[in-house]
């Protein structure tokens, strides 16, 4: 008697019991889904602090590559410059053929830039250039 009275309530109550399974499964899976995209959030900020260290490692030594671009086309104007002339004469400025950097080195610092999130960092390399 006790047995069939259990089923009874069960069946009465099977709509709301039902509910409150799919309601208690549904907050297990916002749960699991929230720690997920949390995890996934810590793995991308990762890779980007990641990259960006790299990017301001290999900084030096393009700043250093455009050091010596810069240097050496002051050397080669100088050389232009004739003490006994007020100015470089048009003629010799228009046959100076300046040495261009390296297209390498050139798409090296681009992706370097690109590469550094910190806003001040590419003002900074920018104000250089």
């Amino acid at each position: 008697m006790t047995e069939s009275r259990v089923l009874r309530n069960l069946e009465r109550w099977q709509t709301l019991i039902g509910s409150m399974l799919a309601l208690l499964a549904a907050l297990i899976g916002a749960l699991l889904l929230r720690r997920q995209i949390k995890q996934a959030e810590d793995h991308e900020n990762a890779r980007i602090t990641r990259r960006d260290i790299a990017a301001r490692s290999a900084l030096p030594v393009f700043l250093e590559q455009i050091s010596e671009f810069c240097v050496e086309l002051a050397h080669r104007l100088g050389k232009l410059y004739q003490p006994t002339h007020i100015a470089i004469p048009r003629d010799l400025l228009r046959s100076f053929q300046p040495r261009t950097m390296s297209q390498e080195a050139l798409s090296s610092l681009q992706s370097t830039m690109e590469n550094i999130n910190e806003k001040s960092a590419v003002d900074q390399i920018r104000r250089v250039i």
